[in-house]
């Protein structure tokens, strides 16, 4: 299933807060309320890995009652998205050690006209 809703573009050398909401049924049977988050961006699907966010750093929070995850990537990471779109998955890790993905690839427009570290 796709799904597109409209966001505001990742602006290269800013910060950005990515804000995922999820539907009661996938929040629950994938657990997302519990356990290490890990999220990988890259410019292309199988592409070289650009950054990492992960809740055991601070990078990923949730607000289970919301059922949202926000991700928050600093400057330096989207200094190096330079295409038009960029793209994450998630992995969730158990506190037992277990790991899987979940599933979902996501696809964020990049904003290409910044004037930042020009």
């Amino acid at each position: 299933m796709l799904l597109e809703i409209p966001v505001e573009p990742i602006r290269p050398g800013y910060p950005y807060l990515v804000s995922l909401l999820f539907p009661l049924d996938f929040w629950e049977v994938e657990a997302l309320a519990t356990g290490r988050m890990v999220a990988h961006f890259r410019l292309t699907v199988g592409g070289t890995l650009l950054h990492t966010a992960d809740s055991d750093e601070g990078a990923i929070a949730r607000d289970a009652a919301e059922r949202r995850l926000d991700i928050a990537l600093p400057a330096e990471a989207t200094k190096a998205f330079t295409e038009a779109r960029v793209v994450f998955d998630f992995a969730r890790i158990d506190p037992g050690g277990g790991q899987r993905a979940v599933p979902g690839l996501y696809d964020f427009p990049v904003k290409q006209a910044v004037t930042r570290d020009v």
